[in-house]
């Protein structure tokens, strides 16, 4: 039964080796359409779908070590993934995924909002990508991110502290 989630009462916990099952579930949920329309047979989807997972989450793993690997759990029930990586230069937002059942509720603008308001207290930049055709793009505009760069795919998007930078850093 798909949980509603009116006023989102989360919590974040760390990512733990128990979790891969329900990570992969999630990366299925938000990524499994853009595997389908190859006209691959079944098999051949779901190993290309298992190594552009791996892949992306060894990317990450590699240039995020210090990141904050986080589940996002609702009433205690696991709803999604959030990943924020800090250094010098700021806080980068590198991936927020919801089950489908999740989105829509005003659980992702929490999320982001307890991003944005831990960078703002710590006056630092927040930065991510987006792709330029997800629906998320305009939640970023509405919590005040804007367009830095953007190529054919994706968006990068930057947030300011009020009051300007911590010693006027930039990751420009």
């Amino acid at each position: 039964m798909p949980h509603t989630v009116e006023r989102p009462t989360w919590d974040l916990r760390p990512e733990a080796a128990s979790d891969r099952a329900f990570l992969r579930a999630v990366y299925a949920d938000v990524h499994g359409d853009d595997f389908a329309g190859f006209g691959l047979p079944a098999a051949t989807q779901q190993a290309l779908f298992d190594h552009q997972l791996a892949a992306r989450e060894q990317s990450w793993r590699t240039t995020h070590p210090d990141g904050r690997w986080s589940i996002v759990e609702v009433d205690g029930v696991p709803a999604g993934r959030l990943l924020v990586s800090t250094d010098a230069t700021g806080i980068r937002l590198v991936d927020i995924a919801l089950l489908r059942e999740y989105r829509g509720h005003g659980l992702g603008t929490a999320l982001v909002t307890g991003v944005v308001a831990d960078a703002d207290r710590r006056r630092l930049s927040v930065t991510l990508h987006v792709d330029r055709a997800n629906p998320a793009r305009r939640l970023y505009e509405r919590l005040g991110f804007v367009t830095c760069a953007e190529d054919a795919f994706r968006v990068r998007m930057r947030h300011e502290p009020p009051g300007g930078l911590e010693n006027g850093a930039s990751d420009d």
